[in-house]
């Protein structure tokens, strides 16, 4: 198995894309999520992945990125909000259920992965 050198590979080319342009939404959704979901001790970092997908969020709130909606990146602020602590995470997930979120996102708020 190459899991090691290909996470590493695709790391170099998120974080080039990244150089390139710092507000490319796919390269920032992207990036939260492998700082969300990688264990620790290969460099995840829930704050980290809390504070990307924040960036995601005001990329999305300037401009109109196909095939991400802007509620997406709320979403994955919960997600990382909840991992750091479970009770604040509950006081976002009411708000943000409380703002009628398209159905696919208010799913995923109820009953999350």
């Amino acid at each position: 198995i190459h899991l090691p050198t290909y996470g590493r590979r695709s790391e170099r080319i998120l974080n080039r894309a990244l150089e390139i342009d710092p507000d490319e939404p796919y390269a920032l959704l992207v990036k939260g999520q492998s700082l969300y979901y990688k264990p620790s001790w290969f460099g995840g970092d829930a704050a980290e992945a809390k504070r990307t997908f924040e960036d995601l969020r005001q990329v999305l709130s300037r401009r109109s990125v196909p095939g991400i909606h802007p509620f997406e990146a709320e979403v994955w602020i919960w997600m990382a909000v909840r991992k750091l602590d479970p009770a604040q995470g509950r006081v976002l997930q009411r708000r943000l259920l409380a703002q009628n979120p398209p159905p696919l996102f208010r799913q995923f708020l109820i009953d999350p992965p």
